[in-house]
């Protein structure tokens, strides 16, 4: 019942600030192309994807989502530095999410109901992942850019809970779902376990509860927007010798043209 009243306290503020708030209209890219989304103006240069209120795209838009970290906006450039609550939720049409660097939180319930979700790339610059954001989707693979491990608001980032808390034996989700991080970083996700007993999370959870762990984040790299041909580029340019990267795999049809 605690974590019922939170939630509908939480919705009901978020929807308070969403009226005093400037949203502007952008886009993301959904298989290489760009979908016309809602974004949240928070400083001169800086937005938040989503109101906070409701999905951000059509809940019918069917295919492979990337939220850019850099979004133009009226001949504006604003760095994209948090996806808000609700973003994309029953979204359900969605499979795959690749989040790009400059993200620093993504909110509450963000993706929740977004039943066709089996991938989600997270990018090195994320620092907090809020609760629910990910709640019982059908992840297969979750791929972390990042050497330190985003820390959770709650313990319910991908799975629920019944009592809000986790004392099960077992792992967080399931088998057969794998967790890619960089070269050298295994071990600091597997040690990344949470508790906060303020908040009736007594048990640790956290990325350590995957149970398949591997480091093969930059030796495949997979091109669903222009902005991923661009990367490759330019690490490839930077690591000219040394490089670990395997194979490159255009994943849609893209457009180059600016």
């Amino acid at each position: 019942m605690r974590n019922k009243i939170l939630i509908v306290s939480a919705l009901m503020l978020m929807s308070t600030l969403g009226a005093f708030a400037e949203i502007l209209t952008g886009y993301v890219y959904v298989d290489g192309k760009e979908v016309e989304a809602q974004y949240t103006k928070l400083t001169s240069n800086t937005v938040a994807l989503g109101t906070g209120q409701n999905a951000c795209i059509s809940q019918y838009t069917e295919g492979r989502l990337v939220v850019p970290g850099t979004v133009k906006i009226n001949g504006t450039n604003y760095t994209v530095t948090e996806i808000n609550s609700l973003a994309f939720r029953l979204c359900n049409k969605l499979t795959f999410v690749e989040i790009k660097e400059n993200v620093k939180r993504i909110g509450n319930f963000a993706f929740v109901g977004c039943r066709g979700i089996t991938e989600v790339a997270l990018p090195a610059s994320l620092e907090k992942i809020g609760t629910g954001a990910f709640i019982d989707l059908p992840i297969k693979n979750v791929l972390c850019a990042g050497e330190t491990p985003a820390k959770w608001e709650y313990n319910d980032v991908f799975k629920f809970h019944e009592n809000g808390i986790s004392d099960e034996e077992g792992t967080l989700i399931g088998s057969s779902t794998r967790l890619t991080v960089p070269e050298n970083a295994i071990g600091t996700y597997q040690n990344a376990l949470y508790t906060d007993s303020s908040l009736g999370w007594n048990y640790p959870d956290g990325w350590g509860r995957f149970t398949s762990f591997n480091d093969e984040y930059r030796k495949n790299w997979r091109i669903f927007a222009p902005e991923d041909l661009v990367a490759l580029h330019d690490y490839l340019a930077a690591n000219s010798e040394g490089n670990d990267v395997k194979k490159a795999t255009l994943e849609a049809d893209i457009d180059m043209t600016n």
